[in-house]
């Protein structure tokens, strides 16, 4: 990133400014800090010193907030220089929490076992580095894609229409991917100690109607008052973005309910499924992209662009968990999915008909298909 700033302001924002690269250079501090302080408050979770970890996630976005804060007030310094600052200060005061907490359990876990199998230490060594790679690469096509179809966009229509499809990515994606990140913390971890298929069912269905009913609730909101949301997080300007908004909706609700289904691969170690699964996916994104950009789409079209693949990634990861564990059934997930995304889809091809009524009938059937999640949810039991 430091070596290469100029190059990366090119790809990702077609432009070359002195500015931007300077910032994109500082970045790289902060994304090294970052990374110091994942790995500290992955090592806290897996002594589950749950107090430093909650400590260092709730005061990074605490310190970003206020630096953002600080910064409207004076107005005297660029709006980016600030965001570069606020990255830091939030990674680098959640890196010094974690490193006093890991501080605290070395002193507190000092006596270490003397007989210790070496030759297991390093066949669980290589098992993990090969899960590890796998996880790596998975992770890194997502990435790539994503830069791809940046990319593919501003050549095809320019930088307003893909500023326009970036605030629908960030209010849907970016937001349901902090969401299930902070799901993850507990849920990966019981997930992975559930060995028995009763235990292995219940933790996956309670997460799965727990996501499910969460982010109906979101999409419902965003669905009913998208440009309110645009104008609060955004301004005006940006109310085109809404096209593809109220579709990206019905992506996010699919990506949940497999996101949850697939951290089962995770949590066995399924290396070949992962990767295979992501460069799947990621794909079928690259060539629906590529086809609407090719024949001029519009925000909505690149939108459903996205909606398709993710519906063939739910397809496959509840096939594969159906194949690890026969407890987990089709219509425990699909027809609650159905009646989720299904009134969604509907309210969207009529919204720009004076059928604009039949909205309110359609939110009112994801609320009751949300009531009826919530309702599952709390009958099973770990």
């Amino acid at each position: 990133m430091v070596l290469l700033a100029p190059q990366i302001a090119l790809l990702t924002l077609s432009t070359n400014d002195p500015e931007l690269v300077l910032i994109i250079r500082w970045l790289a501090l902060a994304v090294i800090i970052n990374v110091a302080a994942t790995y500290l408050m992955a090592v806290l979770n897996g002594y589950r010193a749950f107090g430093y970890l909650a400590l260092a996630q709730v005061l990074s976005p605490l310190v970003m907030t206020l630096i953002l804060f600080a910064g409207w007030l004076g107005g005297k310094v660029s709006a980016s220089s600030i965001v570069t600052i606020g990255f830091l200060a939030g990674f680098g005061v959640s890196m010094l929490v974690g490193f006093l907490g890991v501080e605290r359990l070395s002193r507190d876990n000092h006596q270490i076992a003397a007989n210790v199998d070496q030759h297991e230490i390093r066949k669980e060594r290589r098992e993990l580095l090969h899960f590890a790679i796998s996880s790596l690469v998975a992770a890194l096509s997502s990435v790539v894609t994503l830069l791809i179809i940046r990319a593919w966009i501003i050549e095809a229509q320019g930088l307003i229409f893909v500023g326009l499809f970036e605030v629908g990515w960030t209010l849907t994606f970016n937001y349901m991917t902090l969401f299930l990140t902070a799901c993850n913390i507990i849920y990966l971890p019981t997930l992975s100690a559930a060995k028995d298929p009763a235990a292995q069912r219940a933790c996956i269905l309670k997460m799965a109607y727990l996501v499910l009913s969460g982010s109906l609730i979101v999409g419902c909101g965003l669905t009913i008052w998208p440009l309110s949301v645009i104008s609060l997080l955004y301004s005006p300007d940006f109310f085109a973005a809404r096209e593809v908004l109220v579709v990206l909706v019905v992506a996010i609700i699919v990506r949940g309910v497999s996101w949850v289904y697939g951290t089962l691969m995770v949590a066995t170690r399924s290396s070949r499924a992962i990767v295979l699964s992501e460069l799947m996916l990621n794909l079928l994104l690259l060539m629906g992209t590529k086809l609407v950009l090719h024949n001029r789409g519009s925000l909505a079209d690149l939108g459903w662009a996205i909606v398709l693949p993710h519906l063939f990634y739910l397809v496959f990861v509840i096939e594969f968990v159906r194949n690890r564990n026969p407890l987990l059934r089709r219509r425990y997930v699909w027809p609650l999915v159905f009646l989720g995304i299904a009134p969604l889809i509907w309210s969207i091809l009529v919204a720009g008909t004076s059928a604009r009524s039949l909205l309110w009938p359609s939110m009112l059937a994801i609320m009751l298909t949300t009531m009826g999640c919530v309702l599952v949810y709390r009958r099973l039991a770990l």
